[in-house]
């Protein structure tokens, strides 16, 4: 059986935001908004479960039984916490992990316009912070237009 504890430090140690766990698939590890996979094997039936149950209380286990699904927080001394979601996929238990980052990147290590850093400021009001698919729309644009060349 693969350890659950070890895929966590190796989250850490690649910086890597998600961890999914499916039967049938190796581990996948997101890293900048792509997934990999981990190079143990592949998940054998029942394994997703022991690994999931390692990380629950008795409680969120016994719920998990009830519902079918669970929520959970994991905190793993010295190394960090993470958010997870225990469910059914295919009639095999599945788990997929977020890596809670303790330290909060500044404006300019996210890369955020020097605006954001005024705004979050204000002492009244209210702040709508929209965008994210139309953003990368507009840079797309933006490029487009850049590299026109008229006729």
């Amino acid at each position: 059986m693969q350890d659950i504890h070890g895929l966590f430090k190796l989250m850490v140690d690649k910086e890597a935001s998600d961890l999914f766990l499916t039967c049938g698939a190796p581990p996948h590890v997101k890293i900048n908004g792509t997934t990999h996979p981990v190079k143990t094997g592949i998940l054998e039936p029942g394994e997703v479960k022991q690994m999931a149950y390692e990380v629950m209380t008795d409680r969120q286990t016994s719920d998990f039984e009830e519902t079918f699904e669970a929520n959970l927080s994991v905190s793993v001394s010295g190394l960090a916490r993470f958010r997870g979601n225990v469910y059914y996929q295919r009639g095999e238990v599945a788990l997929v992990a977020r890596l809670i980052k303790s330290n909060i990147p500044s404006f300019t290590q996210l890369g955020l316009p020097k605006a954001c850093s005024e705004l979050v400021m204000l002492k009244r009001g209210l702040v709508l912070v929209v965008g994210g698919w139309c953003c990368r729309l507009r840079q797309k644009h933006d490029a487009r237009r850049n590299d026109w060349t008229p006729l």
